[in-house]
């Protein structure tokens, strides 16, 4: 899920319906990343260091703004409708995202070490805390704690 720890990987394609601007970037699509909460200040200022201000990447002569950029390969008619954009951006990523439950981790490999280092408190899982934030809806948790816990005991006996 989106922390402070959380390094995010987010592909662009270039737009394929219409917008109020033009994108100046085009290509098969490029990737880019950032730390923090994925929102549309941090969207922004990743995808200005690594793909607006890259010559490679934005043609010479693009009058855009890094947001009027934004509103075309998002496509998006008007600025205001940047911040939902990204959100659905963000929402895709991570649902993208694979999601490993700590009962599927391959015991006879690394599980018995993996759960030593949770219970230790040593494992990312343990920052993991319940959320109505992003990426929740806002009225569904995610990363709801009493699913995690219904199995303590269990992973415990296995880390003993």
């Amino acid at each position: 899920m989106f922390n402070s720890n959380t390094v995010l990987a987010l592909m662009l394609l270039p737009a394929h319906l219409t917008s109020a601007y033009t994108a100046c970037n085009s290509g098969a699509g490029y990737d880019f990343y950032f730390k923090g909460e994925c929102n549309l200040e941090n969207f922004r200022s990743a995808f200005e260091d690594a793909v607006f201000n890259n010559p490679l990447r934005t043609s010479t002569g693009c009058t855009n703004t890094v947001d009027e950029e934004l509103a075309a390969l998002l496509e998006v008619s008007i600025i205001a409708d940047l911040e939902d954009a990204v959100k659905e951006v963000c929402k895709a990523a991570q649902d993208a995202k694979p999601s490993v439950q700590i009962s599927d981790v391959p015991y006879e490999r690394d599980g018995a070490k993996f759960i030593e280092r949770y219970y230790d408190g040593g494992s990312h899982w343990n920052e993991e805390t319940e959320t109505l934030l992003y990426p929740s809806d806002g009225d569904t948790p995610e990363q709801v704690l009493r699913t995690d816990a219904a199995r303590v005991k269990t992973y415990y006996e296995f880390a003993q």
